[in-house]
Order: C-alpha cells, then sequence, then structure tokens
C-alpha cells in the first residue's frame, strides 16, 4: 500500500507524521525594496530544496506586514500557487518605523499547524513588543520553528528567535 500513496501518506495514515507547514512574514514596507526580493529568492530556494521530501510541507503561508498594518493570510498547499502570490507583493509606504511585526507573526502562528516552520524578513524593530510573550507561547505551544532575517535590527529580535523545547 505504501508504494501507491508514497512515504509521506502512508506515514501520515498511520498518525506517525504531523501536518506541517511552511509560513513566511514579510515586511512590505518602502525600506524593503531589496530585501523583497532577496526574500522571494530564499523562500524559492526553501521550497525547492524540500519538494519531493519528507520535509516538503502541506501548507504554505504568507503574511505581509507594512504601515500601519498586517496582513491578509494566503495560505495554500500548492507551492506553485503560492509562490504566485509571494511575486504579488512588493515594497510600499514606510518612512517611519518601528512595524507591526509581531502582530504579523502572531497571525501566522495562528493559521500554521503544529511543527510548521517560519521565517521572518524585516528591517525593522517591532511596534507590537508588547506581544512578545504571547508570541513566544505560541511558537511553544505549537511547536513551530522560527527564524529571523532582520537586516538592521538583529539584536532587537534575538529574545524571540528561538527552537521551541522539544
Amino acid at each position: 500500500m505504501w508504494r501507491e500513496i508514497g512515504n509521506k501518506q502512508f506515514m501520515r495514515l498511520l498518525d506517525i507524521s504531523p501536518t506541517t507547514g511552511l509560513s513566511f512574514v514579510v515586511d512590505t514596507t518602502g525600506s524593503m525594496g531589496e530585501e523583497i526580493s532577496a526574500a522571494k529568492f530564499q523562500a524559492r530556494e526553501i521550497i525547492e530544496q524540500r519538494h519531493g521530501t519528507p520535509q516538503q510541507p502541506d501548507f504554505y503561508l504568507l503574511v505581509p506586514f507594512h504601515d500601519p498594518g498586517f496582513g491578509p493570510v494566503s495560505k495554500t498547499s500548492d507551492p506553485e500557487e503560492f509562490w504566485k502570490v509571494l511575486n504579488t507583493i512588493s515594497p510600499l509606504g514606510g518612512g517611519d518605523e518601528p512595524e507591526m511585526c509581531l502582530s504579523a507573526l502572531e497571525l501566522a502562528l495562528q493559521n500554521s499547524p503544529p511543527y510548521s516552520e517560519i521565517f521572518v524578513f524585516t528591517d525593522a524593530s517591532a511596534k507590537d513588543a508588547h506581544l512578545k510573550n504571547s508570541v513566544e507561547s505560541l511558537i511553544q505551544e505549537k511547536k513551530c520553528k522560527v527564524s529571523w532575517a532582520s537586516y538592521i535590527y538583529q539584536t532587537v529580535f534575538f529574545l524571540v528567535c528561538f527552537f521551541p523545547a522539544a
């Protein structure tokens, strides 16, 4: 039977392998022009590296954030559809800092299955730093791995950049 449906689906059938997601939280303010291109490139590489492997996620999720808000969530199981959505984001607005980064990360966590991997791309500090504890709790609860690509203020984010306890 496993040969007919493949290893990943067979493991799911036996409830051995959880549903996973791959999420990207991207700052789309004007100052991120070149970084958005780099984020798209990195996202494409991550998706391609996992395609056809046991690490291929079941869902792909994108949460953009900018001045003054964040979202909406774009979620799909099709990597090509995700790529099309990711390619629609472009820098807009900006001019002030900090940004709603933790609100966007919280939204990604709320919409991602447990054990998901989330990549955050930003060049700004968090305007919504009051969400730090709730975001950390969600990361622990959902056992998600969050990786930050912060182009300027990496030290601001090191407290929320961690791997959940096993």
